[in-house]
């Protein structure tokens, strides 16, 4: 009987434990989502503003951070851990991303685009630009326009 009776009570406890475990994983399962929201929220304002300043040399974080209702630590925090970035690697990252499609539309040179995107300098440009990309601007612009020249043909090959 004794037996029965820690068996039963263990049996309980290992329902209860697991029913508990349930549970804090379908809270786990609605907090993530809860912060995927806020983060693409934070995300789609942030890339937003970005876009809008991006082209300033001296970018006010202090800005964004009253549009956000948040911290610096909160912002710093938050980029972070969404993008794997620092403020400013997040800022060089960005820039670049738009520097891109400056090569691909214009036939501006290097020190022009690094002025147009924010850049202080173009030295500093041509540095973050071939550490990211492996390649620099010239090299990236003349890649693009000889895959576009390829594609083009391409294209003419099969519609005739």
């Amino acid at each position: 009987v004794i037996i029965v009776a820690l068996f039963m009570f263990w049996r309980q406890s290992c329902i209860k434990k697991r029913h508990k475990q349930t549970r804090k994983k379908a809270e786990d399962l609605k907090e993530a989502e809860l912060r995927k929201d806020e983060d693409q929220k934070f995300m789609a304002i942030l890339n937003e503003w970005m876009n809008d300043h991006y082209a300033e040399r001296r970018i006010d974080v202090n800005e964004i951070l009253k549009i956000l209702s948040m911290s610096l630590s909160d912002f710093e925090d938050n980029i972070k851990r969404i993008t794997g970035f620092s403020p400013n690697e997040f800022i060089y990252d960005y820039r670049l991303g738009k520097s891109q499609q400056f090569l691909q539309d214009t036939d501006a040179d290097a020190d022009e685009i690094a002025k147009q995107v924010g850049f202080r300098d173009a030295e500093l440009y041509l540095r973050l630009f071939h550490e990211k990309y492996g390649i620099l601007p010239n090299e990236y612009r003349a890649r693009y326009r000889e895959s576009q020249a390829y594609n083009d043909s391409a294209y003419e090959e099969i519609t005739e």
